[in-house]
């Protein structure tokens, strides 16, 4: 292994005596144990990623129901830690309007679902669920109705599953924070061989277009013409995964009270046919195991009867649910899982969608979004991205980050960051301050940051976006986007995109291991984008550079078209 000095005046000493020689890994090596021999404590895969690599290389998946079905949820390598502060989080909303014994989205005016369609042959359960939800959260908070793509976020999810080959709502997540989408239907119907019985579907027309899609067998080419448009762009994403092996009386309550303010709120479960009695549209596993499909919770019965299921409960109750097998299955494509049922995972909801994107720029290294988290060992942590300004210039008006729980942040624009050609360490706050901006976040998920006015940065040059992130209870706090064998191969970094530092001042960059997921918006055009090339130096994004994912696939925004 090559060692790597530091040199840079503006790197604190005492981080150069720590850190003289970072030794230079084989490329082979796993990024996060490269990250993790510079100190960050990043954490292990998720047992649920492990045993889904695991199954799926002994073609032990479960991919259909016994009548031929298409399920497709399959898990990320990241799970949110479990919130320890719902029972206070409830207490505090006591005196508010209780939660209704009975509530149904169906039925509420305005109503809060759109019409169930089938996913057909294809593992896309996923996409459904997450467009079904934002689909609620526009009709039942604005009163309009939409009809959102499933088949462009099935096609352009850029991560290493095939098309019709599942996926789960941080990567729905990450493909509508980068700005892909959603489309509308009319502009990305669903195809018809979606409905044949082993959808496979058309290999990339135009290869070219991005050099990864062919050897993934994305049907579409992910750099979309510019005249798509995409619609009601959530703004904020919130997460909760359950402390045990079912939903405790907080977690239920925080589902409902999501569901009862913002619309629909996703869910995974495990589907097996031997769990579901088809004469009352009744669901309950009551055996621990994985999760493989994907709905939409659109209301509760806190009497619905227990002896509606196969294997009654200890309880009545059950959630009301959406699914995507069409119209005919179950009660015209509802049916009810048992607050018990201990499979119910990655409870998910989209929420603040607005009918068009507010800012005409994003700055971003992450298309693919988290795909673990990193920290100190304590519950605060510093993390910056560097890019160069557009080229007419930019107002910075805003920023997006991923949070694993309720937390504080401080959020900071610098403009002039040095950068030293061929070297990557720097200090992103050594520039000027050009905005601060203070704010707490409830919820873990992703978040968009508006600014209350915005920061002026020079076309050309470099500035920095740096955050101070406090998450109480927890020490892997920021999230990392990297390569990720079986999940986000197509993943790249290059030096002089991403830092952190424990302390603020002593920053250290993750080079080509990795990007911190940390977004700038601006409402400036510009023919670039510009990024940030191996070594620090600068370069506009052509997409004829092979160098970078981020040359692949320029991930800036330009009046609301990728």
């Amino acid at each position: 292994m090559k060692p790597t000095c530091l040199k840079n005046s503006l790197v604190p000493r005492l981080f150069v005596i720590a850190c003289l020689c970072l030794p230079t890994m084989a490329l082979s090596e796993e990024p996060i144990e490269r990250l993790r021999s510079l100190g960050l404590s990043v954490s292990p895969s998720s047992a649920a990623f492990e045993r889904f690599l695991e199954r799926r290389a002994a073609g032990k998946w479960i991919t259909k129901t016994d009548d031929g079905r298409a399920l497709g949820s399959t898990p990320a390598p990241f799970r949110m830690p479990p919130r320890r502060d719902l029972a206070g989080v409830r207490a505090s909303a006591k005196f508010e309007q209780p939660l209704p014994a009975y509530y149904d989205l169906r039925t509420t005016r305005p109503k809060g679902v759109t019409p169930v369609v089938s996913q057909g042959s294809c593992g896309a359960c996923w996409t459904f669920a997450a467009m079904a939800a934002i689909e609620s959260n526009t009709r039942y908070t604005r009163g309009v109705i939409t009809d959102l793509s499933e088949a462009d976020l099935n096609e352009r999810h850029g991560f290493d599953n095939p098309v019709c080959s599942g996926g789960n709502p941080t990567m729905a997540t990450a493909y509508i924070a980068r700005g892909s989408g959603p489309l509308t239907e009319s502009d990305a119907p669903y195809p018809s061989w979606y409905f044949s019985s082993t959808p496979t579907g058309p290999i990339d027309p135009n290869p070219d277009a991005a050099a990864s899609t062919a050897d993934l067998g994305w049907r579409r080419p992910i750099n979309r013409p510019a005249t798509e448009d995409r619609v009601f762009y959530p703004m904020d994403v919130h997460m909760l995964e359950k402390a045990g092996a079912a939903l405790n009386p907080e977690e239920m309550w925080w589902i409902k009270n999501a569901l009862y303010r913002n619309g629909a709120v996703l869910m995974a479960f495990m589907w097996a046919d031997q769990y579901y009695n088809p004469r009352t549209y009744a669901y309950y596993n009551g055996i621990d195991t994985y999760a493989n499909h994907e709905v939409t919770i659109v209301g509760w019965d806190d009497h619905y009867p227990a002896s509606n299921f196969i294997d009654p409960p200890g309880a009545n109750g059950a959630f009301i649910v959406k699914n995507s097998w069409g119209t005919d299955w179950g009660d015209a494509g509802y049916f009810y899982i048992s607050y018990e049922d201990v499979t119910i995972d990655r409870i998910t909801q989209f929420q603040d969608a607005v009918p068009s994107r507010p800012y005409t720029h994003i700055y971003q290294y992450d298309p693919l979004g988290v795909v673990d988290v990193g920290g100190f060992d304590t519950d605060t942590a510093w993390f910056a991205n560097v890019f160069i300004a557009s080229a007419k210039g930019a107002a910075i008006n805003g920023a997006g980050f991923y949070t694993v729980g309720p937390s504080s942040y401080t959020v900071q624009i610098y403009s002039g960051t040095e950068i030293v050609d061929n070297f990557p360490y720097i200090n992103p706050t050594a520039g000027t301050l050009e905005h601060e901006q203070l704010g707490e976040l409830s919820e873990a998920g992703y978040h968009t940051i508006h600014f209350d006015w915005p920061a002026r940065v020079t076309p050309g040059q470099p500035f920095s976006v740096v955050v101070r992130l406090t998450t109480p209870g927890e020490t892997k706090i920021v999230g990392l986007e990297f390569a990720k064998k079986g999940y986000s191969s197509a993943a790249s970094s290059v030096h002089g995109q991403s830092y952190m530092s424990p302390d603020g001042n002593a920053w250290f960059s993750l080079g080509e291991d990795a990007n911190v997921t940390l977004k700038a918006f601006a409402t400036a055009t510009s023919p670039g984008p510009f990024w940030l090339g191996k070594g620090g130096g600068v370069r506009r994004s052509s997409g004829s550079d092979k160098d970078s994912f981020i040359s692949r696939a320029p991930w800036a925004l330009e009046s609301g078209r990728l």
